[in-house]
């Protein structure tokens, strides 16, 4: 065990898999199998495929990973229809470099894999400017089962509800996984409910994927992996975070706390809100204290929950350890309107009980996922 090496290595965000779409001019189709019959539909403003992607692709199979490939074509608002080679990339192409996921460090890697295959022809250009949607974030990070079973315990029980089928949360806990998973996958309700996922990356190598395993992974140790997973559907999902540029390369190029905020937001959208209203605003504070107190209190009269205050607060500071101090001040913040303030229909079971659920969902964020 003492010569395996390390899973995570630099415990950075990277992109897992993405849909990626580049015109059909700049590369050339080898297998005329993709041109028959793996011909889809897109929609010309979001980016997104029409048709299911996984039957009507090109499937072409390796030692332990597929990748698909189509042809599309789409419609531009003069009316003239374009052809696009679309391939599902994934971080399995990338074999003993899986676990560091695309990066800009690793997409020499992918762009000679992609040519290896000899389904298409593709240049590191076209390969940059391509164009991503259905893109899958992760993170990893190490932990003990009993533990992450707790952590999955807690945040089933503060995740606000959802009534819609294909929504709101479910824990499972199998012989070849267990974790927790926010929404659908193909949710199209990524401002409200979108999909996230914690699950041990370690059983899921060993069962779910055990050919890749033993392929690529004998020489690293995965004892204790879990992974942190969310998808970004497409131009408008990106362009809500303020991201306008989906190529590939600008997406690689984004800088890491902005990928760990995405994230982030992925998960406290998605938790409860139920919270009591504030009736009137505490005094006597510095000018920075109290203009961060009315916001509070504005949320609350919002019913908004403490997670999505935090996250209000936080979405936007790039610094991982300033994001955290702005947490601490936030909560502290909020502690002090539900000890001082006049806060309708709060005793003080429930004081402490918000309280508690604060204070463990910050150690959750903060120290076991590394956000």
């Amino acid at each position: 065990m003492g010569n395996l090496k390390p899973f995570i290595t630099s415990g950075e965000v990277s992109v897992d898999s993405a849909k990626i779409r580049i015109p059909l001019r700049l590369v050339k189709i080898l297998n005329p199998s993709i041109e028959e019959g793996h011909w889809m539909k897109v929609h010309s403003i979001t980016g997104e495929i029409q048709e299911d992607w996984k039957t009507s692709a090109y499937h072409h199979q390796e030692e332990g990973y597929t990748t698909r490939y189509a042809i599309e074509d789409q419609i531009a608002g003069d009316g003239q229809v374009y052809s696009y080679l679309t391939i599902g990339i994934n971080a399995k192409m990338l074999k003993g470099r899986y676990q560091e996921g695309i990066t800009l460090e690793t997409l020499s890697d992918l762009l000679e894999e992609i040519n290896r295959q000899s389904q298409v022809k593709v240049g590191m250009e076209a390969l940059e400017t391509a164009q991503m949607t259905d893109t899958d974030f992760k993170s990893d990070v190490y932990s003990s089962e009993p533990a992450m079973q707790e952590v999955f315990k807690f945040l089933s029980r503060i995740t606000k509800p959802f009534p819609e089928s294909g929504k709101g949360v479910r824990t499972f806990n199998q012989k070849n996984n267990h974790g927790i998973q926010w929404n659908d996958r193909k949710t199209n309700s990524f401002k409200t409910a979108p999909y996230i996922k914690i699950y041990s990356k370690e059983k899921d190598l060993q069962s779910n994927s055990n050919d890749f395993y033993q392929t690529y992974l004998t020489d690293t140790d995965v004892t204790g992996v879990y992974r942190i997973e969310s998808t970004f559907k497409n131009r408008k999902h990106f362009q809500a975070h303020g991201i306008e540029d989906t190529t590939l390369k600008a997406i690689l190029s984004l800088p890491q706390e902005k990928k760990r905020e995405m994230l982030l937001h992925s998960l406290t959208v998605n938790i409860r809100q139920e919270e009591p209203k504030v009736q009137r605003k505490a005094s006597g504070m510095n000018w920075q204290s109290q203009e961060r107190l009315s916001v509070i209190s504005a949320f609350l009269e919002l019913n908004q929950d403490i997670e999505t205050i935090l996250d209000h607060f936080t979405r936007h500071v790039s610094d991982k350890k300033n994001r955290k101090y702005i947490r601490k001040q936030v909560q502290e913040l909020y502690f002090y309107l539900l000890d001082e303030g006049s806060v309708e229909g709060v005793d003080q079971a429930k004081k402490q009980e918000v309280k508690d659920r604060i204070a463990e969902f910050n150690r959750i964020i903060s120290d076991v996922l590394d956000l």
